[in-house]
């Protein structure tokens, strides 16, 4: 192997197993993606998991590979041609996409779902409608 591979690896294997890693796109025009990884980094900073954020959209040079290691591992929901940020891993492993987490989140069983140690706030309450999306709705004068 030679330097620049050995660098390569290392520093996969750096960003790789370092915690909990959110897979993200900060500039994407799309809301619902937005809302969804401003969800997910909130209810992290409320229990205190520390976490890495991965800009999709960076244009930095190490960004290709983790692309491609979010895609080769992350799960496609079904229509989707790839898997749509926001994607979270734990130590390289996949944890799950939105959908995954928001079930956790409502079952209370984030810890288990991120593998990390959650210490609760004594007054937290689950508050399961924090995660619902706005459905979007269509008038008929709208289409015609």
């Amino acid at each position: 192997m030679g330097q620049s591979e050995e660098q390569a690896s290392s520093v996969t294997a750096v960003w790789v197993t370092m915690g909990v890693k959110i897979f993200v796109a900060l500039d994407t025009p799309d809301s619902k993606t937005t809302a969804r990884q401003s969800k997910i980094i909130s209810i992290l900073g409320t229990f205190g998991v520390p976490h890495v954020l991965v800009d999709l959209t960076a244009k930095d040079r190490e960004r290709g590979d983790q692309v491609k290691f979010m895609k080769a591992k992350a799960k496609k929901r079904e229509g989707q041609d790839t898997a749509l940020p926001p994607q979270i891993f734990n130590s390289g492993k996949y944890c799950g996409d939105y959908e995954d987490f928001k079930i956790a989140y409502e079952e209370d069983t984030l810890d288990t779902f991120l593998r990390v140690k959650i210490v609760r706030p004594q007054n937290n309450v689950i508050d399961t409608e924090y995660l619902e999306e706005e459905v979007e709705t269509v008038r008929i004068d709208d289409v015609t």
